[in-house]
């Protein structure tokens, strides 16, 4: 039998069928064997971001679509584009070939063509009851985003004059322009959140008027 009949007599030679196989011999004509499992970077991220789902969706120059996907994981990523330590990039397996991909760069370009196209909805949903939230830092104003999806009203209380907790008070604005925050936090204020700012839970206002005035509490 000519080299030629043994390869037709066998499908992974001709790349009909994904098998696994030692690497010897013939071995270059054989496929790999996919197995459906989340990818390195996904796994690495600590949102457990779909990042190969809006990557891409910026590569098709969708970028509605990759909001839409981030947004689910991530309502910030132009801040966290700027702050996250990125062990998604660490992971990205694309190194093996050439270079890792920029995730972080992509993932604040997102974040910034969202603050660039953001429309104010016309009536923001409030008819779920009213929720107070201690604390403007990144679980207070995360939980605010997605409560105000959700159809709450959302009062955040924070102790100091400034809104954002560590993302204001405790890293450096080489590191998070500020410029970003206030868009992020001036998003928010549009979403129909509000503000109270230099309260001290506790001692400006007890807890219990927090549950007197407000259906539910949550502490960040």
């Amino acid at each position: 039998m000519s080299p030629e009949q043994t390869i037709e007599k066998v499908p992974y030679a001709c790349g009909f069928d994904p098998i696994s196989a030692n690497k010897t011999g013939e071995w270059r004509f054989m496929t790999p064997d996919r197995v459906s499992r989340l990818s390195p970077c996904r796994q690495g991220c600590p949102l457990d971001g779909h990042i190969p789902g809006w990557l891409e969706a910026v590569k098709a120059e969708k970028w509605d679509e990759a909001w839409e996907i981030m947004s689910i994981y991530n309502p910030f990523p132009a801040i966290t584009g700027h702050v996250c330590f990125h062990p998604c990039t660490e992971n990205c397996n694309r190194g093996q070939l050439d270079e890792v991909i920029d995730i972080p760069g992509v993932e604040r370009t997102i974040g910034e063509w969202r603050l660039a196209n953001y429309q104010k909805p016309e009536t923001p949903q409030t008819d779920k009851g009213d929720i107070a939230v201690v604390g403007s830092g990144p679980a207070g104003l995360s939980s605010a985003y997605y409560l105000a999806q959700a159809g709450y009203g959302v009062t955040v209380f924070e102790r100091s004059g400034e809104i954002g907790g560590m993302l204001a008070l405790g890293i450096p604005e080489y590191r998070l322009p500020r410029k970003v925050l206030q868009k992020e936090i001036a998003v928010l204020e549009k979403e129909g959140i509000k503000f109270v700012t230099n309260c001290n839970i506790g001692k400006d206002k007890s807890v219990a008027d927090l549950f007197s005035e407000f259906d539910q509490v949550f502490f960040a």
